[in-house]
């Protein structure tokens, strides 16, 4: 139940709060089951970042609790401020960043770097943002490099290191060569606009 009503077609009602609309639930919308499963799955997904917090900034348990329970609170507020984006961690940047805290020694210097590392995104995006630089390179990278990129976040997880360097230990042997060629030799080419 929400106390304000929102007629057939019109806007979802808010409160104006200069380029911001708020918009808070129960008062202005209701409780939606889909939601909250959603806002579940999402905190348990940001949980697993405490371990990572643990070891490479050296946070006790309840300290890094804390950072991503605020951090699930920074993830609400565009919404409640009427902002139309969907917030979240840069997936792919992760073992990036991991990489990079592991030059520092858990502690104060790790935290200071990390803070660094934000500043600096946060110059990038600005000015990616302002410059529509942003729009542009969304425009211009295929999808399939875009995919790319995320599920090749996975990669650089170090626990899979080993996992992804047994690719180069794959080798044919003559045998499978030839089986390779007679196959290709079989082949017919397609008929039509297909390349040929």
């Amino acid at each position: 139940m929400h106390i304000f009503k929102r007629a057939d077609g019109a806007e979802q009602p808010f409160w104006a709060c200069g380029p911001f609309k708020i918009r808070l639930p129960f008062v202005h919308y209701r409780w939606e089951t889909a939601e909250m499963l959603q806002a579940l799955i999402m905190f348990v997904v940001s949980l697993g970042m405490i371990p990572l917090l643990e070891k490479y900034l050296g946070l006790p348990y309840d300290v890094a609790l804390a950072y991503v329970v605020v951090c699930g609170v920074g993830f609400m507020l565009p919404a409640l401020l009427g902002v139309p984006m969907v917030p979240g961690w840069i997936t792919p940047a992760i073992p990036v960043v991991l990489l990079f805290l592991g030059d520092f020694e858990p502690g104060p210097q790790a935290i200071q770097a990390l803070f660094a590392l934000q500043l600096l995104v946060c110059l990038i995006f600005f000015v990616l943002g302002i410059t529509r630089l942003g729009s542009a390179m969304v425009r211009i990278v295929p999808n399939s490099m875009k995919g790319g990129i995320i599920i090749g976040a996975r990669l650089g997880f170090s626990e899979h290191r080993d996992d992804n360097l047994r690719i180069f230990e794959f080798a044919l042997d003559d045998a499978d060569s030839a089986k390779i060629a007679a196959a290709a030799d079989r082949l017919r080419p397609i008929p039509g606009d297909c390349g040929d």
